[in-house]
Formats: structure tokens, sequence, C-alpha cells
């Protein structure tokens, strides 16, 4: 019978012992507000933007669906990521809120800004933010996962076993 696997206390400061300022800047924004904000300067302009939480990549994902094995599909994912990720250029909202009081998805207003951008003006906006974005997410998990393995037991597994003949 399989041993029963018991709930163990993380102890916060052996995860985040090795882990630099900014990290630990994404850490407690992953944390707290389940995603990264920042602000970055691209072409002489500032973008403050967030990284992507689980709704908006379903969202995303879903959008892109139709442009699947076109020729549009990079250009497609440029502007809807950035549709996504960018709340503000230069201190101004990227497309600013309908004067209708009620449920609003800036999205598609969004889009129709970033549409009217250059093809290669999308393409290092999303190389220099988006992508800096996930990676910065993907360094904080590998960091957790890293040092919640130190002296971690692993659990025996039936189907693991080298099968032993005689």
């Amino acid at each position: 019978m399989p041993e029963e696997v018991k709930e163990r206390e993380i102890d916060l400061s052996e995860i985040l012992k090795d882990i630099e300022k900014s990290e630990y800047n994404d850490y407690k924004q992953l944390v707290y507000l389940g995603k990264i904000v920042d602000t970055y300067e691209v072409f002489g302009h500032e973008f403050k933007v967030h990284s992507l939480n689980a709704e908006e990549e379903l969202k995303l994902a879903s959008f892109l669906f139709s442009y699947q094995d076109t020729l549009s599909y990079t250009k497609a994912m440029y502007i809807e990521c950035l549709s996504y990720c960018i709340d503000e250029v230069d201190g101004k909202p990227l497309a600013p809120p309908p004067l209708e009081v009620g449920e609003y998805d800036p999205v598609p207003a969004k889009r129709e800004v970033i549409r009217k951008w250059s093809p290669l003006v999308l393409a290092e906006i999303y190389d220099e933010v988006y992508l800096d974005l996930r990676l910065r997410e993907r360094a904080v998990v590998d960091h957790v996962k890293k040092s919640q393995r130190v002296g971690r037991k692993s659990i025996p597994s039936d189907s693991h076993k080298e099968e032993v003949s005689s």
C-alpha cells in the first residue's frame, strides 16, 4: 500500500535565498497579482504592459485559431499578443475607454490601434516586450521549482520500478 503523502511547509526564505532583486520583484507580482507588470522603452516610447493570465491566453488562442496555417498567422499573433499585454503608451491608455458605463473589453479597440503600426515595429515590440515578459515568468517558475526540488523525496511508483528477471 502506498505511503500517505503529507503536505509539507515550504520555507519561503529558502526558495528565495539566491534570487536576484529583479527576479524577486517578478516573483512578488506573480504571487500577489498573478502577472508581471512593467514599463519598457521601445523606439523612444514607454509601454506599460503586463504578462498574460490563463483567460487572456485562452482568448488569444481562440482568436488565432482562424489564422492557423495561413501566411498571416505571425502578424495576427503579434497584433493579438500586444493587444492583450499593452496597457498604456507614454502614460496614456492604448485605447481610451468608451463613454458609456458598463462592461468593456478594451482588446478590440487596442487591436484596431495596433493594426495601424508597421509590421517591423510590431515584431520588435513583440520581441522586446512580450517575449521578455514570458522569459521573466519562466525564470521565476524555474527558480521556485529548482528550490523546491532540494531535499525532496520522490514517491515510488510501480511504473518506474525495474523488472528483475530471474
